[in-house]
């Protein structure tokens, strides 16, 4: 992520930032990464999530995008992360 300098500047997130949360999010919720670019990365659970409500929260306040331009509520974020196991997160 510090390679591709992925950051959300348009929510004053630099590269440092992203790292941050998501090592902070490895240590709740175990994933691997599995892409990234500058203003976008992506990843899959490594293990069954505990609470998606909480996550989706969580995950809309790091990156509202997710859901103001993507499923719509946090409860449908919620709803996708039990049936997909994955994350994707893009500023733009």
């Amino acid at each position: 992520l510090l390679a591709m300098q992925t950051n959300g500047a348009n929510y004053d997130l630099m590269p440092e930032d992203v790292v941050k949360w998501l090592e902070k999010l490895e240590k709740e919720q175990s994933f691997r990464l599995t892409g990234a670019s500058h203003d976008w990365c992506e990843g899959v659970f490594t293990e069954p999530l505990k609470n998606t409500r909480k996550l989706a929260k969580k995950m809309y306040d790091f990156c509202p995008d997710i859901v103001d331009q993507g499923v719509g509520t946090v409860a449908a974020l919620a709803r996708e992360l039990s049936k997909l196991q994955k994350f994707y997160f893009w500023w733009d």
